[in-house]
């Protein structure tokens, strides 16, 4: 893309609050656009403006630009720290586009960026923050929800428990371990788990509002597509690797492991869900006496 002088607007892009963002771009078009050779681009000049909440300054802007009328060909994009001290200037600049890690499609030109932080001015959430869009789940001490942030308009999952049926299934050690296991893999931020954002309640319910996944469980595209090809597989091994080994870097279990439980992104990529089964504080040689999982994916022997 070329320089359109300081006048030009802000690109159309998918913004990542450390690398990832709600948006509705197909996953296999995202998938095939990686593997295209080179297009001669359009050279696009848009004036979109995106809002965002920033809950935490060890995060980045993740900003990953696409040319839909190339397929949605992958252009490049720019990682940009986040400095809440600046938080009352707004700087522009441009920002040179930078392949993906162990990408072999060659990236060359700029993006335009305005950026300013706002202080919301507000620090206790609750339900009526949010907008109910549709119902996308069902569990056993509750539902998940699609909402929409009122103020920022970002969309988010929300799971809300019911504090009864907690009480009444005696999960309630569960139920406080999920959330705290929540909170500590949101400070030390990896790229797999997914990222818990607000969490509140009301007298009847408990409420985890976390980063949503428009690509939906990999339960879904298993059914769908029968089996993966072995490229797919390792890519998804991979992450899940990842995902295990951060956890198991700060002691925590994972004991629920399966396809539900993996969503994956917009663009493609996996993240660890619900923790109700997983065990936290273990040390190194500690031992776990509870019999738990989904009874599917048990080994025939168990």
């Amino acid at each position: 893309m070329k320089r359109m002088g300081s006048g030009s607007g802000q690109p159309m892009a998918i913004p990542g609050m450390g690398r990832r963002q709600t948006s509705q771009t197909n996953i296999a078009d995202l998938r095939r656009s990686s593997t295209k050779p080179e297009v001669e681009t359009t050279d696009p000049c848009w004036r979109h403006t995106a809002t965002f909440d920033v809950v935490g300054e060890n995060n980045e802007v993740d900003v990953t630009v696409y040319d839909r009328k190339n397929g949605e060909a992958f252009l490049g994009h720019v990682r940009l720290p986040i400095n809440l001290d600046d938080y009352e200037h707004q700087h522009e600049d441009w920002y040179k586009l930078s392949s993906r890690k162990h990408d072999t499609v060659t990236v060359t030109g700029e993006v335009r960026l305005r950026i300013a932080y706002h202080p919301s001015g507000k620090k206790i959430y609750g339900p009526d923050d949010f907008e109910v869009l549709k119902l996308i789940g069902k569990g056993t001490f509750g539902q998940v929800f699609q909402v929409r942030k009122k103020d920022t308009k970002r969309i988010y999952a929300m799971k809300v428990l019911s504090k009864k049926v907690i009480v009444q299934k005696k999960e309630i050690q569960h139920t406080i371990g999920e959330r705290n296991i929540l909170v500590r893999t949101a400070t030390t931020e990896s790229p797999f788990i997914v990222g818990l954002k607000f969490s509140f309640q009301t007298a009847a319910d408990l409420y985890l509002v976390t980063d949503y996944m428009s690509g939906g469980e990999l339960f879904w595209h298993l059914q769908k597509e029968g089996r993966f090809i072995e490229e797919r597989a390792k890519f998804y091994i991979a992450e899940l690797i990842l995902s295990l080994r951060h956890l198991h870097q700060h002691d925590i279990v994972y004991r629920d492991l399966k396809p539900e439980n993996i969503l994956l992104d917009a663009n493609g990529h996996i993240a660890l869900c619900d923790f109700g089964l997983s065990k936290a504080n273990l040390s190194q040689g500690d031992t776990t006496n509870t019999f738990c999982g989904t009874t599917e994916y048990l080994a025939p022997e168990v």
